[in-house]
């Protein structure tokens, strides 16, 4: 903890310390660690992630409209943030252990939350089931999609004498940046129907 608290002060400044609404516990924190030290990714189900750790535990669910295989809509009780507000508080925690674990550098977080604000924004509050699930998708699939490709590139490319800017020392970080550029990806999957 004292580690990843100095790497926030790192980014945020000297003797900064993350709000007790975005802080990580050490549960949390140690959980995460073991993820991303056993080369899994780095994923948090927000169902059970997210502020205040110890009180969340699986409490967060919301119910939303999904389209059945025929076209007509159905209501879901699904486990996760109820709205983008709730969605945010939790990416904040996830963004903490982030930057105390040294997983991915603070811009690129931003740009991650930014980007799916703009998403939100742009679909509507009405179509926050899908944009959730496009999110976990995201995280829990995708991701692992395109950290397989990088690294595949980068060793081709070592191979051959050139440099790529993958890290294979840090692969999330690079790996979520162009995750977020993946426009036919996140249009696919927003615009595809939430069927849970």
């Amino acid at each position: 903890m004292s580690e990843g608290y100095r790497r926030y002060e790192a980014l945020h400044g000297k003797g900064r310390r993350p709000p007790p609404h975005e802080d990580v516990t050490i549960e949390q924190l140690t959980a995460m660690n073991h993820t991303v030290t056993a080369c899994l990714v780095p994923y948090a189900d927000f169902a059970i992630w997210g502020p205040h750790g110890h009180r969340i535990e699986r409490k967060m669910r919301f119910t939303g409209s999904v389209f059945n295989a025929d076209g007509s809509l159905r209501t879901v009780e699904i486990m996760g943030p109820p709205n983008f507000e709730a969605w945010s508080s939790c990416f904040g925690v996830l963004a903490t252990a982030y930057i105390m674990l040294d997983i991915v550098d603070l811009g690129t977080l931003i740009q991650y939350r930014q980007h799916m604000e703009k998403l939100h924004s742009r679909y509507g509050v009405e179509t926050w089931v899908m944009l959730y699930q496009a999110d976990t998708r995201f995280r829990l699939e995708h991701l692992t999609r395109i950290k397989r490709r990088l690294a595949d590139e980068h060793k081709v490319a070592v191979d051959a004498g050139r440099s790529t800017p993958f890290d294979p020392a840090r692969p999330w970080n690079y790996s979520y940046s162009m995750g977020i550029s993946d426009a036919e990806w996140w249009r696919d999957e927003v615009n595809e129907p939430a069927l849970l």
